[in-house]
């Protein structure tokens, strides 16, 4: 059976779709896809809380989304931090 490979967007580790978070951009509104099945244009990063913390610092939904981002309003980053903790 054929797996999707995905690419983190913080460090670039390929690896299988459901090793990685996914952040959907529909009808200009960010937010996490947890079931990775949601509509849009996605984002993957990997669940490293390294790479969850770098999301804002390097600001990498910007050049993904093509647009500017309020990172200030993405209240899911405390739950992409949460499932990480569960993920362990």
């Amino acid at each position: 059976m054929k797996t999707s490979i995905r690419t983190c967007i913080i460090c670039r580790k390929k690896g299988e779709k459901k090793s990685f978070h996914r952040i959907v951009c529909f009808d200009n509104t960010l937010s996490y896809d947890k079931s990775s099945k949601k509509p849009g244009r996605g984002a993957y990063i990997c669940k490293d809380e390294n790479c969850v913390n770098l999301l804002i610092k390097k600001k990498a939904l910007n050049y993904s989304f093509k647009k500017n981002i309020n990172y200030n309003e993405l209240k899911f980053i405390d739950t992409l931090r949460e499932n990480n903790i569960m993920n362990l």
